[in-house]
């Protein structure tokens, strides 16, 4: 916005000079003038807010004015405006950098200084860790080859990508005292939160026995039924398994580890 402003003011008969006083004298002054463009001053000259102006005789009264022009601005002192025609004072440009110190300072690496609170779990060489809005949680999405332990847990854990680009998740069902028979025992997906499966791509699995004895699980159902089998049904659901070989269960433990895809990615 820019502010206009002239005083005028009459340079008597016979007078050679003539002064004008304005506070905004000293930083907006651009030019005297006369309604005689004959009229030209001898000299000019500014002590503090007053303007004196040096003519030479005059025999009659002369019309003389002064215009100043500054750049008018219209201040805030507060960040709660969207005004887009408005000026921020510095002090509130102190204020907003304060603010983003407090955000960005403490992040960078060699300002921080305590690292209790900052901590990663099982991420492998490679990997790049991402935040995954839809599920609200960090995820490990690039996967890049192997190099490093894989953490075995019964909480649903993101351990890469399928090859059609999908999440890949891992599980660990604990099935404590298994039953023993040559018939499939199920567990719904629902009991074991495998709801949102979409594809099982990966099954293994042990069984512990109470004699401390470890037995693989087969990937397929064995002749006569004599084994330990394992098995993922989508028709209905459930992950199936056969136990016709340790009939002591007590205080056993099937393992059961599955790597899938879901549904909600």
């Amino acid at each position: 916005m820019v502010v206009r402003k002239i005083l005028e003011g009459i340079l008597a008969s016979g007078s050679t000079s003539i002064s004008f006083t304005d506070t905004e004298l000293p930083n907006s002054l651009i030019r005297v003038y006369s309604t005689d463009p004959d009229l030209m001053p001898v000299e000019q000259s500014l002590s503090g807010n007053t303007l004196t102006i040096t003519y030479e005789p005059q025999g009659t009264s002369k019309g003389v004015a002064v215009e100043m022009v500054k750049q008018g601005l219209d201040i805030v002192d507060n960040l709660l405006t969207d005004d887009s025609t408005k000026a921020l004072s510095a002090n509130q440009g102190y204020v907003l950098k304060g603010l983003i110190d407090d955000i960005v300072i403490p992040t960078v690496p060699e300002n921080i200084t305590d690292l209790d609170d900052v901590s990663v779990s099982s991420i492998q060489n490679g990997q790049v860790l991402a935040w995954n809005s839809t599920s609200e949680k960090f995820e490990n999405v690039n996967q890049s080859g192997g190099g490093s332990a894989i953490n075995y847990s019964t909480n649903e854990q993101v351990i890469g990508t399928w090859i059609d680009g999908s999440i890949l998740y891992q599980k660990t069902i604990d099935v404590v005292n298994p039953s023993y028979g040559t018939s499939w025992s199920t567990i719904p997906f629902s009991d074991v939160g495998l709801s949102d499966m979409k594809e099982c791509v990966y099954i293994e699995g042990v069984l512990v026995s109470s004699l401390d004895a470890v037995y693989n699980i087969q990937a397929y159902r064995p002749q006569y039924n004599i084994g330990i089998v394992c098995s993922v049904d989508f028709n209905v659901e459930s992950i199936d398994y056969i136990n016709s070989w340790i009939n002591d269960v007590s205080g056993a433990h099937m393992y059961i580890t599955i790597r899938y895809t879901k549904t909600t990615d």
